[in-house]
This record gives C-alpha cells, structure tokens and sequence, in this order.
C-alpha cells in the first residue's frame, strides 16, 4: 500500500450504509468496500499507518452517530477498529488491518454524496463473466461454488462479521459501538508500573473545554496523595491477583484524579472478566466519567446507560441520568442549537430529585445554566457558557437550604455563585446580608480553580457597592456608608480604589466626625480627581481635615511624627487648592464662593492657618460689596447669594482680617478691613455690638495709617467712621481727628467737612469747641 499522506476531501454526512463485499477467503482476492452515505458535504482526512498497519480516516463535523456503517465489519480484513471522538467536533476511526497483503483505496461521489472505502488483497482481481467481460458481484449471503486447480468443487466461507458490542445512543434510537482497543496483557507487577507511569497522570483534558456546570465529580474522598506514588508500587502486585484486585485498583488510581491510567488498568479487567465491571454501579460511573473527560462521549454514555439499565435503585444511576443530559448539552452547545436546550430541561424536570442534596443542588444549577442559555439565545446563537445565571429569589432560598448538606465542593461552589449573582441582580438593591453573604463567599472560595467565576463576581460586587455608596452618600445616610464599607472583607474594600467612592467615603467619615479616617480617601480623590471644581473641593477638604486632626493631635502633644506628617499633607493641600482655583473659570469660581461659603468662613474661624481658603473669602467679599454699593446704585446689581451687607458681615470680615494677621499678610487684611467702609451702619439695624465692632475695625485701621504718616488714609477712615455713626460716643473725637488727618494731608475741603459735623455734634462739647476753634483758624 502506498504512504498516502493528510489530504482532504469536501463531503457531506447524515444516515450512512454499510456495504461489505467479500470476493473470497482465500489469499489474495480478499475485498470489502465500506460506503459513508451523507446528505451535506463535509471534509475528511486519510491516512496510513505503516508500524500498525492501520487505516486512520478523520471526519471533521462528525460524531459516531453519524457513522452506523462501523457497527460491524469484515473479520477477514479488518482486525480491530477504533472510533476516538476529539473534543472539537472531529471523528477519527481506525482500522487494523488483518495483515499486510491488504491494501486500500479512499474515493467519493455524489449523488448521493459519498465516501468510499475499499479494502483488497495487493494481487487482487476482479471477477469477470468469461463471456461477457462484466464484473461479478458478490453477495454477502450467497455461497459461492468454484473449482480449484485440481478440479474439484470448493464452497467458499461466509465473510466473517464481527458485531461489536453496543448500547443505546443519546439519540434514543440508534445503537453505538463501546469497542475499546485490546490492552497489552500485563503478568508482572513490574510491567504494571511501568505501564502506568507511561501515561500521563491527571484527569481527561476535556474537563476543562465544558461548561462550568460540567464537572468531574467524585465519589471517595482520599486526602493523602503524597503517598500516591508508594501505594501504586506496593499494590501493584495485590493487582494482578484476580480482575477483581485490578478493579478495585483501577477505582483507586481513579479516586487519586488520575484517569487515564485508572481506565489503562480498567481495560486489564474489562478484557479478561467485564462482568466485574458491570455488576457493579461505581466502576461503571467511574468508566463513563473517565470517556467523559477524554471526550469519548459515545462510550461515556455508553456506561452511563449501562449503569441506568443494571443499577436502577442505585443513587449513582440518577447522578448518570444527568449525565446524559450533559453529554446532549455538550453537543447542542458545539453545533450552536441552543433552543435545543429546552428540551433538555423538559427532560430535567421529569426528574424528581430529593435526596441526596448533591443531587437536587445539580439539578437547580443546571435547570439555572440551561434557562439562562434559553432567556438570551433563543433561536440557538451561540452561548456565552461563562455567563452565570440568575435565579428567583424562591429559587435562591431553595438552592442555598441544598448548600447546607451538599457534598460536592464544586457544587458549593457553583449554587453559590448563583445565589450572590441573584442577589447582585441590577433589579435588587443591596442588602447588608448580601455584603456578609459576599465575604464568605470570597473567604471561602479563591485559587485558579474558581475562575472565571470569582473574578466576575468581584467586578460586579464591585460596581454595586460603588453604586450603593455613592448614592447612600449623596442621600445623606453617612452612617450607613461606613457601616456597609466596615463589614466588607479586604477584596471587596478595594472598591475604594474608585475615584467617585472614595470621595463618598472621605465626605460620610468627615460627617460621622471621623476626621483622620477621611484623609486618606481624600488625598485618593484629590490626586485622582481631573482638573475642576471636584479636584479643588478634595483638596479644600484634605487641608481641613489634616489641619484639624494636626490641631487635636497637638492638643495631647502625642506622635509628633504622625503631627508632623500632616502638617505637611495640610500645607500641600493648601498649595495645590491654590493651583486649581485658579485654574477654574469665573463661572466655576463663583459656584464654589456660593456652595461653599459656610465652609470656607469656619476655615476663617478656626484656628489652623490655610491661605487660600482666606484669600478666596476676601475675593468673594470684595465682588459682592464693591458691586453692590456701586457709584451709580445704592441698591444691590450683582450680589452673590449670602455675601449681603449685614451684622454678621461685620464679624465675618474682622475674623478674616484677623486670620490674615495670623498668616502674617498685612496687606490681605488691610484690604479686608476696608470692606467694612461698604457696610453702612444703617445696614445693621438693631446691632450695637456689630456696630461697636465695625467702628472698632475701621478706627484701629485709621490710628495704623496715621502711625504710619499715611495721613491721607487714615483722615478718611476717621471721617468716614465719624460721619456715619451718628449714635457713636466717640463720633466727636473722630471726626476731628478725621479733620486733622485729611487737613495735614493737604485735603482742605475734607477737612472743613469733617470738623464742621464735628462743630455741630451735641453729646460731646469739648471736641464740638476743638473743631469750631479749628474752623476759625482755617477761614482766617
């Protein structure tokens, strides 16, 4: 037989035939022909083997059940054949032939669309009719007579065909082959080692290409796999004493989660006594679960069946039957027919599963998964298999009473992803038992093993708690913020790393006056925060809380480390304010002077030192006073809410003098004082101590421009204070040192104004007669 190599052919598949020749039992005229029938087109690979003497034919597109035409096959030709289903969707088959005077030929045709395989003798030769030349056919259940060379009559054998052993399809109907390759007969406990160390441990690599709901279960318990590879050398001799020894020595390699050499020594019983196997319901599980993760899923099920139909009452037979669901679910998935998935749950809910817990648990979770699959993708797009699903909340008090007694750390694992992805359900708001739920669930369950999983659920507890505190914060529940936040484990307080919650943090800690807690979050907001109003507001706040904490750790005078840590972060904050105010627009400038102006004025209060909170204070005070009390009005045009002319007007603008002198910005308070001169007296109807106060400002700022040789200035502030007090005790001596100030300075007009009202005064006649002195001396 040539070496033909990979090549590939377009052909279709649905119910194929089975059309077996056989010319002859003698040597060289052997044939058979197997014909592949199918109604689509589909490609397929061929290929020999040349050291096993084997046909190896690769469908792609293919499962088993489309190829009922390997149910049987010619034993005169074919020695063994072997059908292996690969995980995506491809359906290899390979036949052993009988011995190596067999050659073969692959063909194909249309009308019907099909694959031809022949297998010959290398010399043969097609019998003809000697007189007409056209072939003879062979009938398979014809004998035929012929004459050797001596002239005597022979009658030629039947083909001999081998039925292979079969069972019930997933289909229902159609029959499946549970062939498995002959093992190498094994007599030494030596030969058994190193048999199985030749295979690679661990369980099938299909287990992971499933759906998360897909998992190996198992059924015992062994802890102690240290000591795995000790014990399989110390049994291995025990093994080979009876099919019996090497079942039960298969189970355990199983149990160990190593399969494949768990079905190598199945194979050693399954060959000599299978009925050691199938009397009894674990090995049978453990067969279909070991095809299962190999991806043979005509034998997995297969086994499963097997175990329904002799092990009825057993609890491992209900655990089959959602097997063989699975194995349908698989399949649907691979081809995209996700409506098909209803009738999987229809075939679910006839099950009645209560007991064992485990088992009703699986039910719910896949009845979930499956539903889900239905909900986004009806018409049988594909399946986002990753997707975890959402329950009702009946459904989700159900599952998690199953959680108290389920066995299966898998299962745990998976109904509780369930329930905390109900529960974080955008149509369900938070719940403090969802937080307490969540922590458990991530102190419970991390490692590679519960991805994608976990990692989704974090993402989405995530932007819940975001959400939650957000608006809890903006709502004004501060309290309950920080509870929530507090009982978060340290995976969930990560949402803090997001820029808008930790500014909702930092706000309801400040609120609860918990004001060393807040800076941190604080600072988070401030750096992270883009250029604006925000980005100010995190910084004004940073200063604060960072200045009042410094002042009340100085109190006690404890850790002057951590004191002198936040006088820092208190002066950086300050600076950077600074850079932002004046960086944002007007617009922006006066919508902080108006919201935040009760904050900034305790700033002026207090007695930590900031700048630029005062200086933003003097700029909001001077617009509102210089523009109320315009040349051309004496009514308000363009006053900011809150910055009126009033009695507490007056003390705010004498803190905020007060507070420059302390920062050490004389001309800042200078200036501040001077807006008193837009506040009149008659402003401050009732408030002699707001009067007092303002003479007091405005006269103490008088006698530092006279001591300064500022004559000018502070002859104004004397007149301005004297002229407009009439009730004043000292509205005499003022307006006469008003005169004097403006007189020296060369304001002659000024002065005569201020000593005249001075003349006229009639509580205080010893200035009244200064001033009219003063007045003679000027006129003359």
């Amino acid at each position: 037989m040539p070496n033909s190599s990979l090549w590939k052919k377009n052909l279709a598949v649905a119910l194929v035939t089975l059309s077996i020749t056989a010319t002859t039992a003698s040597s060289g005229n052997r044939m058979t022909s197997l014909n592949f029938n199918f109604p689509e087109k589909r490609e397929y690979q061929y290929d020999y083997d040349e050291p096993t003497n084997t046909v190896i034919i690769a469908f792609e597109q293919t499962s088993p059940e489309d190829l009922p035409s390997l149910d049987y096959y010619d034993e005169n030709l074919i020695k063994r054949i072997i059908v292996r289903e690969h995980g995506n969707a491809k359906t290899s088959v390979r036949l052993t032939l009988k011995d190596r005077n067999l050659r073969s030929t692959i063909a194909h045709f249309n009308e019907p669309y099909r694959v031809v395989l022949d297998i010959f003798d290398y010399n043969f030769k097609e019998k003809r009719d000697p007189i007409t030349g056209i072939p003879l056919s062979s009938n398979n259940n014809v004998v035929t007579v012929e004459k050797d060379n001596s002239g005597k009559k022979y009658q030629l054998e039947q083909p001999s065909i081998k039925p292979l052993t079969i069972s019930k399809s997933p289909e229902g109907n159609r029959r499946h082959r549970l062939l498995q390759p002959t093992p190498k007969s094994l007599h030494t406990s030596a030969e058994l080692t190193d048999a199985l160390e030749k295979i690679k441990p661990g369980i099938g690599s299909q287990w992971k290409q499933f759906p998360p709901y897909i998992y190996r279960l198992q059924t015992a318990s062994y802890h102690d796999k240290s000591k795995q590879k000790s014990w399989n050398k110390a049994q291995a001799s025990g093994a080979l004493a009876s099919s019996k020894a090497m079942a039960r020595y298969a189970s355990k390699l199983y149990d160990f989660g190593h399969e494949g050499r768990a079905l190598m020594a199945f194979q050693q019983t399954l060959h000599k006594n299978p009925k050691v196997l199938t009397n009894k319901a674990t090995y049978l599980w453990k067969l279909g679960e070991i095809h299962l993760g190999q991806g043979n899923f005509t034998l997995a099920d297969g086994y499963f069946q097997a175990l329904i139909d002799k092990h009825q009452e057993h609890t491992l037979a209900n655990f089959a039957k959602l097997r063989r669901l699975d194995i349908k679910a698989i399949g649907y998935m691979k081809k995209n027919q996700n409506k098909k998935f209803l009738e999987l749950i229809q075939e679910l809910e006839q099950f009645t599963f209560t007991k064992p817990s485990e088992l009703a648990a699986q039910k719910m979770i896949r009845h979930a998964f499956w539903s889900q699959a239905l909900k986004h993708n009806p018409t049988g797009s594909a399946t986002n298999a990753q997707e975890i699903p959402t329950i009702s909340r009946s459904d989700e008090v159900a599952l998690a009473s199953l959680l108290k007694t389920a066995e299966g750390q898998k299962t745990i694992f998976i109904a509780s992803t369930i329930i905390l992805s109900s529960k974080l359900s955008k149509k369900r708001s938070w719940r403090p038992e969802t937080g307490v739920f969540a922590t458990n669930y991530l102190k419970a369950f991390s490692g590679p093993v519960t991805e994608p999983y976990r990692s989704i659920l974090v993402e989405k507890l995530k932007a819940k708690l975001n959400k939650e505190l957000q608006t809890q914060e903006l709502n004004g529940k501060y309290i309950a913020v920080i509870d929530a936040f507090e009982r978060l484990s340290p995976v969930l307080k990560t949402v803090a790393k997001n820029t808008q919650t930790a500014w909702s943090l930092a706000q309801s800690y400040r609120k609860i006056s918990q004001q060393e807690k807040s800076i941190k979050y604080y600072q988070q907001s401030a750096k992270e925060f883009p250029s604006g109003i925000n980005k100010f507001k995190a910084n004004f706040w940073l200063a604060v809380m960072s200045s009042e904490t410094r002042t009340q750790l100085k109190v006690t005078a404890s850790n002057p480390s951590r004191i002198a840590y936040l006088g820092r972060i208190s002066r950086a904050a300050d600076l950077a304010m600074n850079n932002e105010w004046q960086n944002l627009k007007t617009d922006e400038k006066t919508k902080i002077m108006i919201t935040m102006k009760d904050d900034l004025e305790q700033t002026v209060s207090s007695s930590f030192l900031l700048k630029t909170p005062a200086m933003i204070l003097l700029g909001a005070w001077d617009k509102s006073l210089s523009s109320a009390y315009s040349a051309s009005s004496t009514e308000p045009t363009d006053i900011m809410s809150g910055y009126s002319p009033q009695a507490s007007t007056v003390t705010i603008l004498s803190k905020l003098a007060k507070k420059f002198s302390d920062l050490g910005q004389n001309t800042e308070r200078k200036k501040t004082i001077q807006l008193l001169k837009y506040i009149k007296p008659s402003d401050i109807k009732g408030e002699k101590q707001a009067k007092k106060l303002w003479a007091d400002q405005l006269l103490g700022l008088a006698d530092e421009y006279r001591q300064e040789s500022e004559y000018h200035e502070a002859g104004r502030l004397y007149a301005f204070t004297g002229e407009n007090v009439p009730d004043f005790e000292q509205r005499a001596s003022t307006l006469y040192k008003g005169g004097l100030m403006l007189y020296r300075a060369g304001r002659r007009e000024d002065a005569i104004k201020a000593f005249t009202q001075c003349s006229e005064d009639g509580q205080d006649r010893y200035y009244a007669n200064l001033c009219t002195e003063r007045l003679s001396r000027i006129n003359n």
